[in-house]
Parts: C-alpha cells; structure tokens; sequence
C-alpha cells in the first residue's frame, strides 16, 4: 500500500513538473496537450494499480483472519482433547497402544477392504461398459432419426411419383379411348 502510494504521489510530482516546466518555457500548445494526456493516462494506471494493490491486500488480510481462526480452533480442541485425556487417565503410553490397536484392526479390516476394492473396481468396468452402450445406443438413436428422415422423403417422392403415374394411367385411358373412337369412326 506504501507502494502505491508512493507512486501516487511520485505521478503527481512528475504531474506538477512537467506542467512548470511547460508554464515556464510556454513550448508548442500540442505537445504540452499531448504530454499532459500522457501524464493524465500515466496517472490513471497508477489510481488503477493502487486499487489493485488495495484488493490484493485486503484478500491477504482475509486469509490471514481464516487462518488465525483455524489456528484458534485448532488450540482449543487440543486443549479439550488434552482435558480429556486427563480426565480418563489416559497418558501417551496407553495412547500408543490404542493407536496399535486400531492400526491391527484396519490390518485385520484390510484384507476384506482388498476384496471392496476388486468388487468397486469390477462396478467401475461395468460402468464404463454402460457408458460405452449408452453412447452406442444414443449414435444409433441419431442414425435411426437420420434414416427415418430419409424414408419420410422417399416416401413423399414415392406418393408423388404414384399420383403422377395414376393420372399419366388416365390419360393413357382417355388416349386409348380416344384412339378407339377415331378409329372406328374412320372404318
């Protein structure tokens, strides 16, 4: 934060020198105009990264409270924990050996955790097998959806073709007919 203030106020040093120096020797209006938007902008970026710094900073201070907290909490369930263990008498030693007590209890527990382990192993195959079927199964979905569209259309082509053939059929008739009578009238 120090830092950022420093390069605040070190901006704003450079700010009111270049301005005297431009009152002083009253050069070309542009370039004064271009080197104070210059400035202004070098301006705006520190404001910018001074409120960045001032994020950043109070993100740290958050962290810093969480932690003290865990730790806080932390003490104090050592503190119960040791209460407790005074209370029922229990000193390291004792301590070390329900730890190997519960240490030969998950040896023991172990074995029947491998046979868990092959049956959770042999599900997941099964589970990806499904997902394997599924997958397959919504492809052809799509493929089915893609050829029943295509029988849609050769069927209406179909239809159209039949009505074309059936009145093709009819004039035929009536051409036939027509034949007939233009026949049997020049006999």
């Amino acid at each position: 934060m120090d830092d950022a203030n420093a390069a605040f106020d070190e901006a704003l040093e450079h700010l009111k020198a270049a301005w005297d120096s431009a009152v002083e020797n009253g050069g070309d209006r542009e370039a004064l105009e271009a080197e104070r938007d210059e400035l202004a902008e070098r301006m705006s970026e520190m404001t910018r990264a001074e409120e960045v710094i001032r994020e950043k900073i109070s993100e740290k201070q958050a962290e810093q409270e969480a932690k003290q907290a865990e730790m806080a909490e932390f003490a104090e369930i050592k503190e119960r924990l040791e209460e407790i263990c005074e209370r029922l008498g229990i000193e390291n030693a004792e301590i070390q050996a329900i730890k190997e007590k519960i240490e030969e209890e998950c040896e023991a527990i172990g074995a029947e955790n491998a046979s868990l382990a092959e049956i959770i192993e042999a599900a997941e195959g099964k589970a990806a097998e499904r997902d394997d079927l599924v997958a397959q199964k919504e492809e052809l979905e799509i493929q089915q959806t893609e050829l029943q569209s295509k029988v849609d259309a050769a069927q209406n082509e179909n239809h159209k073709i039949n009505r074309k053939m059936k009145k093709l059929i009819k004039k035929k008739k009536k051409l036939e007919l027509a034949l007939e009578i233009i026949g049997s009238d020049s006999d």
